[in-house]
């Protein structure tokens, strides 16, 4: 019988998957604490992190200034201690919700203090808002920009998850109200690789339809934008992201609705009916209808500004609109179209008209044909009911990678047979789903015993079960041992 324990060079390689996978810092000292040799690998893999590292060790900024503050009153045992912060020049960090009270706005000093060689506090994600800024290196909103070599602290990806209650994307006092659009130029400060912009769940505020300051503000380093789940995008802002002039862009996730706004009051009517009103008014209950009446015409009109850049009719002008643009761009790699996910389908419900069937997406791809640096085509928003609304895509060899809904998956099985150019699949669906028809079983069946030229397929559901039936549909085929199959 052989041996079955872990040799200490492979158990090396493996204790960074495994602290890797822990961001608080009681589960990585437990690991740590399995055998001496792995605490010192440990100690060095904290130690020894790079600027430019994909896949970093990061700690909770309140642990670790806690740990400072605990590891100085034991200074003298300092060789003892997990972190060696007095040698750690990068340390990776993340601020998983909106920073109450400018709490870190002052802690360059004290890090600088305690860890005398740090060269880089990396931010993977950080929630902003106006009331509650991030830490910079100098005054909030410094007029001159400091080098990016001279930067402490650095922002992988910053988030916007504005409302009310938990703040707007300001950038001064001026933009704090709904009145005027956001300049974001916030973010020039900041200067992220990535952005992302969300709602709160209750979406008590106005969505925001003008992110043309984005591009105009956003950093020179700003590559990824992304809107989440539940915020829509303006049809203009693909447009106005082909267009632009800065060279970072390359990576968009957009969403978008499949509803068109219906029974908005014409404006010159409701004012007609306002004077009507006004002049009929002459009881007791006059101040509470003036009222009602200011609530009902700024609800229209906002509704009136949603339809112009939201409402899903425009989706097929729009894919017209944008016929020269995608050849101009040089920069784009990677383009999602999603589905917006709704939390509250109550709001303004006698004026949304829900669309049974998506545009299909061949216009749209038609006018990605000339672009020559496009590598993933994210088609989640589609529903797709037959490959040929595909077949375009055989014309855009430097496309390798699709995404599309659990839905559309047969259809997109047939398009890889058709088009050896696609390499890699993901096959997602964010919305909560509790089963799939048999047939997506069947399909998800038939390609693996049948596919030759697909690399990776990647499934990303919000049900284990189902993912689970799939997983075991690839076992069970004998043909895939050149199909990479990933479950997440």
């Amino acid at each position: 019988m052989g041996n079955n324990k872990l040799s200490q060079i492979i158990f090396k390689d493996v204790v960074y998957y495994l602290i890797n996978n822990e961001s608080s810092f009681s589960n990585i000292l437990n690991i740590a604490l399995i055998s001496k040799s792995t605490f010192k690998n440990v100690q060095n893999i904290i130690v020894n992190q790079k600027i430019d590292n994909k896949d970093p060790i990061y700690f909770n900024l309140s642990e670790f200034l806690l740990y400072l503050i605990n590891s100085m009153t034991n200074s003298n045992e300092y060789d003892k201690v997990l972190i060696q912060y007095k040698s750690i020049k990068v340390l990776y960090t993340k601020i998983k919700y909106f920073p109450m009270d400018g709490e870190y706005l002052d802690i360059k000093g004290p890090l600088c203090e305690f860890c005398p060689k740090l060269q880089s506090v990396v931010f993977l994600r950080a929630f902003y808002s106006y009331e509650n800024p991030l830490p910079l290196d100098g005054p909030y909103f410094n007029e001159e920009e400091q080098p990016e070599d001279n930067k402490l602290f650095k922002y992988k990806k910053i988030s916007i998850l504005y409302d009310e209650e938990t703040g707007l994307p300001c950038s001064s006092e001026q933009e704090n109200n709904y009145s005027i659009g956001y300049s974001f130029s916030f973010l020039s400060c900041y200067d992220p690789l990535k952005l992302s912009i969300s709602l709160t769940p209750n979406k008590k505020n106005k969505i925001i339809n003008n992110f043309s300051g984005i591009f105009k503000n956003g950093g020179k380093s700003l590559g990824s934008i992304e809107f989440k789940k539940n915020h829509p995008t303006p049809y203009k802002f693909l447009e106005q992201s082909l267009k632009t002039n800065k060279q970072n862009i390359k990576s968009l996730k957009l969403r978008y609705n499949n509803i068109s706004f219906i029974n908005i009051k014409d404006e010159d009517n409701s004012d007609d009916e306002d004077e009507d009103e006004d002049e009929e008014d002459e009881d007791e209950n006059e101040h509470e209808d003036e009222i009602e009446k200011e609530i009902v015409n700024s609800n229209d009109q906002y509704l009136k500004e949603l339809a112009s850049v939201y409402d899903y009719n425009k989706l097929i002008e729009f894919s017209v609109k944008i016929s020269n643009l995608p050849q101009s761009n040089k920069t784009l790699e990677k383009l999602l179209f999603r589905k917006c996910l709704d939390d509250d389908d109550s709001n303004d419900g006698d004026n949304i008209k829900i669309n049974n069937n998506n545009d299909k997406p061949s216009l749209l791809i038609n006018q990605l044909v000339c672009n020559s640096t496009l590598k993933t085509l994210g088609l989640e928003f589609y529903d797709i009911t037959t490959s040929l609304e595909l077949s375009q895509l055989s014309q855009i060899p430097n496309i390798t990678t699709l995404y599309c809904n659990i839905n559309s998956v047969k259809y997109f099985f047939q398009h890889c047979f058709d088009n050896p150019n696609i390499k890699k699949l993901i096959v997602t669906n964010e919305e909560i789903i509790n089963e799939v028809d048999p047939d997506v079983y069947k399909s998800f069946s038939d390609f693996f015993k049948s596919n030759t030229t697909l690399y990776t397929i990647i499934i990303k559901l919000n049900n284990n079960e189902i993912s689970n039936n799939i997983k075991k549909l690839f076992f069970e085929s004998n043909n895939q041992s050149h199909l990479n199959f990933l479950n997440k």
